[in-house]
């Protein structure tokens, strides 16, 4: 909220505020003011006065988050806040579920980035009554230690002498069986900063009265400890808690008798313990990419050949993939393999016929961060930087462009998959051939878990005369759970998932993508002539579902990536997990396994095909507050932010920011294109506009109007054959679709934007099917999609 010096003057308002003409003050509070002016009649005897609750034993009887349930750090190795979280422990015999749970966010140096806020009440309350103008945040300041603060005060980021700034909240839902008020904050707030939650007297009663201030809130202010022992927990925050009000009301002029209740809560680091990671790959100098790894019948030596073919001369291409394995009678295990014909992916490089010269398969060295057990190990987010855990090697696939190389080399773009069967293999030769037809280079890796096990080859039957090579596939799946199987992703995701799901496995592969920059910056020789075939000044991203997800973390840190596209991006882990088609089953099987049980639709079979039905009872954005009478979903809810919580250090909505608005320092802003699809069923819009928020990045997105593709001939609303998926998630790499079906034309025109982008260095975006076209819109039209909008 920015300031606005000619806001009116708001003398004398029994309000949350007071302000005067000529303060940094917002016409949003001075309205804010007069909305809180409330004239009570006499209406007979009074009755008991509602008041937000405060008492600080339980995270769940005050408002929350609160650094009331935190603790200060290990000093032998500091967090940037200086605290670690510490909400008390349930009952883990009858609740492992929630003990399991509260254990991983005990781990975290600060509350959620887009927190659900829970404030109780003594009674009843108007759900109408809440909004932006009776709760909000007040940034109070960055919480990261500075070196001159030795004095072990709680400073509340008094250094720092940046506007504070108000934030509303929205999504409200009043539970009126346990008499709470719930909320998520209105946009992202910032990491490892300080806030204060501001609970005031324009919330009415359920008979239209103001709420009182809390007595226990102002007991508590006032106390000077002696009632609590000298409890320091208690003691250091009330110190916080009076600064915080202390500063809000000195920078906005809160009136204290308006204040019915509040909290200070710090919130958690995500980016710095990836940036000293991404330092120290910067420091490295890895050995260049090897090539030779070719098991060709004309070069002596398994393993030996160089991995290097003519497009043209490819005639055929098996995967012999891992994917398991079976036990012997000595009791030793054997890999098991399936072939799968992938011919029909080469062919996808013929569409721009010609456009790509030659395709190489090569590995590089990089490490490994993971642990065994799929975590990357804890350390403090201050100055600490997780140990390597093994270095191990990282297959790629690399399509080159037909024509005379470039002095400098090939401008190369990095291509990062989805999830699941669409490994580096695969998806990359939908679009190699666009990019190659501007003469752009593509190369690509295989994530975490990807690419079935490490067992797996590429057979290639090579013109003329049929000769047939074979090179490692570069998988990267493993048997997690010990069944025998390698599944498509496995090694992607814990087992089991717990909250974390594959938080650290996404941070691997940024980790990844960044060391494959390094390695092209080393210079990347396919043809071993000594000079290297790709420009390592103009090294690009583009990344679709997975691969966006994970690309703008190594997008937003890595300064060696000149610009790049995120295609159908996530913005939030378990926003995906409870809105995507896909995925909200497995969720709800999560649900039901959980002890105790949050599955909460007694009619629904879970396990079984009900396991999409439970009910979570959640508004979308900008919806009047919602009273609950849904049995179970305030579990449900609380369990979702407590994922999003843990997530937030590999969420793309907490690095959208860094893309350009708030880059990260010594990484300038650079040119990057966000494509979307109205209706995803994968990624839903919902949780994409809460990035594209974030990151104010509404002028660099284009929107895929699916919609009106499918109301279109020759689909004309399902009516007609060939139609456009009613899914749109794969729009840009659909070029595996017939090419008479509308779905072959919309991919060529999105992967053209791609490709014009890139090769003019990131400066032009075009509309991709003209700028009087109706599919595509550049940038979007109107409000952000904050509905789903799925095609039944």
């Amino acid at each position: 909220m920015d300031p606005d010096s000619s806001s009116p003057a708001c003398d004398s308002i029994s309000g949350a505020f007071h302000c005067t003409r000529g303060k940094k003050m917002t016409r949003f509070l001075c309205t804010a003011m007069a909305s809180m002016t409330i004239a009570i009649p006499f209406a007979g005897p009074a009755l008991a006065a509602v008041e937000p609750s405060f008492d600080l034993s339980d995270p769940s009887t005050a408002p929350f988050p609160s650094d009331r349930f935190t603790v200060p750090d290990d000093p032998g190795d500091p967090n940037n806040t200086g605290l670690r979280v510490d909400l008390p422990m349930p009952d883990c015999a009858s609740r492992p579920g929630d003990c399991s749970n509260i254990e991983t966010v005990n781990k975290l140096d600060g509350f959620n980035l887009l927190p659900r806020i829970s404030i109780p009440f003594s009674g009843a309350i108007d759900p109408a009554s809440v909004g932006s103008r009776s709760v909000f945040f007040v940034r109070l300041g960055t919480a990261v230690r500075r070196d001159d603060d030795q004095d072990g005060e709680d400073d509340g980021g008094d250094a720092e002498q940046r506007e504070s700034r108000v934030i509303g909240i929205n999504q409200a839902i009043w539970d009126p069986a346990t008499n709470t008020l719930h909320a998520h904050a209105d946009e992202l707030l910032e990491q490892y900063t300080r806030y204060l939650l501001v609970v005031t007297t324009g919330i009415r009663d359920a008979g239209g009265a103001p709420i009182e201030p809390a007595d226990r809130f102002e007991r508590f202010l006032h106390d000077d400890g002696a009632r609590h022992g000298r409890d320091a927990t208690l003691e250091r925050y009330r110190k916080s808690l009076r600064r915080g009000l202390e500063r809000a009301k000195e920078r906005l002029h809160l009136h204290r008798r308006s204040i019915a209740a509040a909290s200070v809560f710090t919130t958690q680091t995500v980016t710095s313990v990836l940036e000293r990671i991404r330092d120290r790959i910067d420091a490295s100098t890895p050995a260049p990419a090897t090539f030779l790894l070719a098991t060709d019948p004309a070069v002596p030596g398994p393993g030996t050949a160089r991995a290097l073919f003519s497009a043209s001369a490819i005639e055929k291409m098996v995967f012999r993939e891992h994917v398991g394995f079976s036990t012997l009678p000595s009791g030793d295990r054997a890999p098991k393999f399936t072939l799968v014909d992938r011919t029909p992916s080469v062919a996808l490089l013929r569409i721009f016929d010609g456009a790509v010269g030659q395709i190489a398969f090569g590995k590089f060295a990089a490490p490994v961060y993971l642990a065994g057990d799929g975590l990357i190990p804890i350390v403090g987010t201050l100055a600490g930087i997780p140990a390597v855990q093994q270095t191990g090697d990282l297959h790629f696939t690399l399509f080159l462009p037909s024509g005379e190389r470039p002095s400098s080399g090939w401008p190369v773009a990095i291509f990062g998959h989805g999830l699941g069967q669409h490994d580096k293999n695969l998806d990359v030769f939908t679009i190699a051939g666009s990019l190659a037809a501007h003469g752009i280079a593509t190369i690509a890796i295989n994530f975490v878990g990807h690419g079935f096990g490490p067992a797996g080859t590429l057979a290639l039957t090579l013109l003329p005369g049929g000769r047939i090579v074979s090179v490692p596939a570069g998988g990267r799946g493993e048997d997690r759970n010990g069944d025998g199987i390698i599944g498509p992703q496995e090694g992607f995701n814990l087992v089991p998932p717990g909250l974390i799901v594959a938080r650290d496995s996404r941070s691997q592969s940024a980790i990844d993508l960044m060391q494959l920059v390094r390695v092209i910056q080393v210079g990347m020789d396919a043809d071993g002539d000594g000079v290297a075939d790709l420009d390592a000044s103009r090294v690009y991203y583009v990344g679709q579902s997975l691969g966006a997800t994970v690309g703008i973390m190594a997008v937003a840190l890595d300064r060696g990536i000149r610009a790049s596209v995120l295609n159908v991006m996530n913005g939030l882990q378990y926003e995906e997990f409870r809105l995507g088609t896909v995925f909200r089953p497995q969720l709800g099987v999560a649900l039901a396994n959980r002890i105790p049980r949050l599955f909460n639709n007694p009619s629904a079979s879970c396990p079984g095909n009900g396991c999409a039905a439970f009910d979570e009872n959640l508004p979308f954005r900008d919806q009047p507050p919602l009273t609950n009478d849904v049995a179970g979903a305030m579990g449900i809810q609380e369990l979702l932010d407590r994922g999003e919580w843990v997530s937030m250090q590999a969420a793309p909505i907490a690095f959208a920011p860094h893309l350009r608005k708030e880059a990260r320092p010594d990484v300038p802003a650079r040119p990057v294109l966000i494509q979307i699809a109205k209706g995803d069923q994968t990624a839903p819009n919902t949780s994409t506009s809460a990035l594209l928020r974030a990151g104010d990045l509404l002028d660099r997105t284009t929107l895929f109007r699916n919609d009106l593709a499918f109301a279109a001939p020759p689909c004309s609303g399902g009516a007609g054959k060939p139609c456009v998926d009613k899914d749109p998630h794969r729009f840009l790499t659909r070029t595996d679709a017939s090419r008479t079906a509308p779905n072959f034309a919309i991919a060529l025109q999105a992967q053209e934007q791609v490709a014009t982008f890139f090769a003019s260095d990131g400066s032009t975006i075009v509309d991709p099917d003209g700028a009087g076209g109706p599919l595509f819109e550049v940038p979007i039209r109107g409000q952000l999609p904050e509905e789903l909008g799925y095609i039944p």
